[in-house]
């Protein structure tokens, strides 16, 4: 399961800036590092399902060479990012850019596995966030997101003990919560959502499989895995909502990605569709 979640999460990030073509540079620098970020994003997507469909020995000649290319291109986003912070700050801040510019740093060091650097880079002042909403959420789970990545790899290892599981426990309670904040602070119809709803899901499918995992017996294994299930069934109906009510987003009867969440838990939808008018 490990990494399995990155290629679900719909990288919302490649989409980061809006930036007109214009002569200025920082401007231009910015831009030129998002699209960095994007190509490398975009390769990493890539090179996961190569790595799927690969049915010989290890990963494909192909997916070893994209591996490199996708970490390359986030190391260059993330020194762009770091360069052009540390010598354009003030003009960034003017142009209120410098919360975007953060968030391409952080998320292209998440990417890389440089976790401390990438929280700590969230973290860091970037002035005035409320005009905008989604670099606010984005820094704001950066810290959560590393979460994920370190329950994963913490379940994945060959120790089994109840000590384990409880972090593990802690780690995704914590960014369910970060989750669930962002969120809220978003407009209803905000696409960002969808990222935000997929990185849910991928943190209470660990919390699914953590019990097991960790070794837990009868109700110690039992209890906290129906409680994730129920948790997504939560999720699943607040989900379709959004899809269905703020997107105007519809399937035969419902956006596919409807069926491919509860799928990968087992669960089985009501026939009846959710309502927008509650």
């Amino acid at each position: 399961m490990k990494n399995a979640w990155r290629r679900r999460l719909p990288l919302c990030t490649a989409a980061l800036l809006a930036l007109a073509g214009c002569g200025i540079d920082h401007i231009r620098t910015l831009r030129d590092a998002e699209q960095t970020f994007s190509r490398a994003a975009e390769q990493e997507n890539r090179v996961r399902h190569a790595q799927l469909a690969d049915t010989g020995q290890g990963a494909s000649g192909a997916a070893l060479t994209g591996d490199l290319a996708d970490s390359t291109g986030y190391r260059v986003a993330a020194e762009m990012t770091g360069k052009l912070i540390r010598e354009k700050r003030a003009e960034l801040e003017q142009d209120k850019l410098l919360c975007t510019a953060y968030v391409i740093r952080a998320f292209s060091l998440w990417r890389l596995g440089e976790f401390a650097q990438a929280v700590e880079t969230s973290r860091q002042p970037c002035g005035d966030v409320s005009a905008a909403p989604r670099d606010r959420a984005l820094l704001r789970v950066v810290d959560a997101l590393v979460g994920i990545d370190e329950s994963n790899a913490r379940i994945a290892n060959k120790e089994r003990s109840e000590a384990e599981y409880q972090t593990t426990k802690t780690q995704i309670d914590q960014a369910l919560a970060k989750f669930a904040d962002a969120d809220a602070g978003l407009a209803r119809d905000h696409p960002l959502r969808a990222y935000l709803f997929a990185a849910r899901f991928a943190a209470l499918r660990v919390a699914q499989v953590a019990p097991n995992r960790e070794g837990l017996t009868g109700t110690a294994e039992s209890g906290p895995r129906n409680e994730a299930l129920a948790r997504v069934d939560e999720l699943l109906v607040e989900y379709r909502r959004y899809l269905r009510c703020q997107l105007r987003l519809t399937g035969n009867p419902e956006h596919t990605s409807v069926s491919h969440w509860a799928n990968l838990f087992g669960r089985k939808l009501p026939v009846a569709l959710v309502s927008c008018e509650s």
